[in-house]
């Protein structure tokens, strides 16, 4: 149990030496008390978009912090637990599904007025969330940026990606073993407004392997 305070402590110091300072939303879940936790660097700026980073299956928002702290200070980030993971509680559902993390986020942006044009960027299973996002409420962003892309079972779904017109930035590492490297040109293909980079010597972790070359 010491251990696990000195593991707290030490994620606190990290976030806190990003620039990024932890909040907790509560929600009306039902009736049921629940709460989002997230991260945020900078403040709102009318001239810029605020960027909202989704991590992947089985992280948390601190997956971001290597990223988030190359970016200028001037940038309004959050990033943020998705339900079931992470320090967000109270969401309980007995199976999570992409469409549930895609209403959860639009509930988190909701409750956080987010609803002007926002850059959100998904890594991995994030990326799939993003996708749908997207799809499912334009109006929400201007960028969607694909770190990877996650489950089979939503690949017909991707088909509807052809219909969305916001810029699409797709990043992927050469070396990446968890999803191959043609998925970068397989989402290049759909997305009409897409430009797509390719990362040497990196894997599937952007955030360990290409932190500064991300940010970028």
């Amino acid at each position: 149990m010491h251990s696990l305070f000195l593991k707290d402590d030490a994620d606190r110091f990290t976030t806190y030496r990003a620039g990024l300072t932890k909040h907790s939303l509560p929600i009306d879940n039902s009736g049921n008390a629940a709460s989002f936790s997230y991260a945020e660097k900078g403040s709102r700026n009318p001239e810029k978009p605020s960027i909202v980073f989704v991590h992947g299956l089985s992280s948390n928002k601190e997956t971001w912090i290597p990223i988030i702290k190359n970016i200028s200070d001037d940038y309004h980030c959050i990033t943020v637990d998705l339900p079931g993971h992470g320090e967000t509680i109270g969401f309980q559902e007995d199976i999570y599904t992409i469409d549930k993390f895609v209403e959860k986020l639009k509930l988190f942006f909701d409750e956080m007025g987010l609803t002007e044009p926002m850059c959100i960027i998904g890594a991995s299973m994030g990326g799939a969330v993003v996708c749908m996002f997207a799809i499912k409420y334009p109006k929400y962003v201007i960028l969607t940026s694909l770190l990877g892309y996650d489950s089979s079972l939503i690949e017909d779904h991707y088909q509807q990606l052809r219909q969305v017109n916001c810029p699409a930035l797709i990043l992927w590492g050469r070396q990446d073993k968890v999803y191959a490297v043609s998925g970068a040109e397989f989402f290049c293909n759909l997305l009409p407004n897409s430009e797509c980079v390719v990362f040497d010597d990196c894997g599937h972790f952007m955030a360990i392997d290409k932190p500064e070359e991300t940010a970028r």
